[in-house]
């Protein structure tokens, strides 16, 4: 470096690498003479005046640093990366408000670069995934975050990434038809980004939205046709709207694309075991289920459908109680499965064992789902106990979602199979 300064003079490029070669093996009383130096060949260049800053803070000397910082703002007031710098000293200082009012600053500046305003909110995002130092800060910091986001997405409309951290945010907070919108919103800009898609897919799912998860998958596989996960996606939404036989079509079209990925092979397998059954196919559902067992044995709700069907239908009841204890034994306290299994046992005549194992359900936080309410009244009407039966069927036929036949139990009084 000496070299070179000797015989091309000193340059800003040639500053810069030296100095970021000092920095680096913490030689600071070197790199600041080097600055030193930088400052007084180039009195207004502010990056220089900066450098000094960062150095300062390095070495703890903190005043020096902000004095730095200002000077080089004075110089360049419109300079948004000395704004980061001087939030980022701020911030080591504990002086969140002032930190604060530099970055609104730097973010609402059209001009500077949206990756550098993306890492300062991946940091706060990062940030208040730990509750802050204590547990006051992260509304603070949350708060903060929103609001920078909000100047972020005003100051680049012509980008989907402002809205695309917003999801993440909103997505984490369990805000989750909020999030689906912003996701929404950041595709209209970024359509060729399969993760944003994929995300928006998840949401559908967990929003219970079928006909949206439908219509957003049709349109991903348009754009993606050889990822098979969107075929996934749009099999469980055709079946939940009982379009099985599309549903039968589709999966098989995704599991065919499936390469060296059991676990989705598997998942394949599984969903198209819920859709053959649901088209009274049951021979394929089945084998389909027997498939996805093969390759995942310990899949909780692979093993807690099949059996569930298994005793829907009165048949091979000794494979579908294995299978149900085993699903208790993976994921034990789980209302509907502690449901399949008490519902194996009755169908098999153990009627004492299912009261134990249909209370066990109610106990998890069975009591407010209608199916699971009524099987507690055809347990209990088994076992002699009609007047109780008759009040769990009424509290199911409130609650909703039960079998077809639970009017008739209750207008004829008994047990229909």
């Amino acid at each position: 470096f000496d070299d070179v300064e000797e015989r091309f003079g000193l340059s800003e490029e040639l500053i810069m690498q030296q100095f970021g070669m000092l920095a680096a093996n913490q030689r600071f009383e070197d790199a600041e003479k080097l600055v030193r130096r930088a400052v007084e060949a180039y009195p207004n260049e502010p990056s220089f005046q900066g450098l000094l800053g960062e150095l300062y803070d390095q070495r703890g000397e903190h005043d020096k640093a902000r004095e730095q910082y200002l000077k080089a703002l004075e110089l360049d007031p419109g300079n948004s990366m000395l704004r980061i710098a001087l939030a980022e000293h701020y911030y080591g200082q504990q002086k969140q408000d002032l930190a604060f009012e530099q970055l609104e600053l730097a973010f609402v500046d059209p001009e500077m670069d949206l990756d550098a305003k993306m890492q300062v909110l991946i940091g706060f995002f990062e940030m208040s995934n730990f509750e802050g130092e204590s547990p006051d800060d992260r509304p603070k910091l949350l708060e903060r975050s929103y609001a920078l986001i909000d100047v972020l997405e005003h100051a680049h409309p012509e980008s989907g990434k402002p809205h695309t951290i917003h999801g993440d945010f909103l997505l984490r907070d369990g805000r989750y038809a909020e999030a689906r919108d912003q996701f929404r919103m950041a595709l209209a800009q970024e359509k060729e980004r399969y993760p944003i898609w994929n995300q928006l897919l998840q949401l559908d799912l967990e929003l219970g939205d079928m006909e949206g998860l439908h219509s957003d998958a049709e349109e991903v596989i348009s754009l993606f046709p050889m990822v098979p996960d969107n075929y996934l996606f749009n099999g469980i939404a055709l079946s939940q709207l009982k379009r099985h036989e599309e549903a039968i079509e589709t999966l098989i079209t995704g599991r065919d694309l499936v390469v060296d990925n059991p676990p989705l092979l598997a998942q394949f397998w599984s969903s198209l075991g819920d859709a053959y059954h649901a088209n009274k196919e049951h021979e394929r559902s089945d084998n389909a289920y027997d498939k996805a067992l093969a390759i995942d044995p310990d899949n909780v709700n692979t093993l807690n459908n099949y059996a569930y069907y298994l005793s829907e239908r009165n048949e091979d009841l000794d494979k579908a109680q294995r299978m149900s204890k085993r699903s208790n034994e993976l994921a034990p306290g789980q209302p509907s499965y502690q449901d399949t299994y008490a519902w194996i046992l009755f169908r098999a005549g153990k009627f004492t064992e299912a009261r134990t194992w249909i209370e066990k359900a109610i106990a998890s936080g069975g009591e407010d789902q209608g199916v699971i309410v009524e099987h507690y009244g055809d347990i209990l009407y088994k076992l002699g106990e009609t007047a109780a039966a008759m009040d769990q069927w009424l509290r199911a036929k409130e609650l909703g979602e039960t079998s077809e036949l639970l009017d008739r139990k209750i207008e004829q009084g008994t047990w229909l199979e």
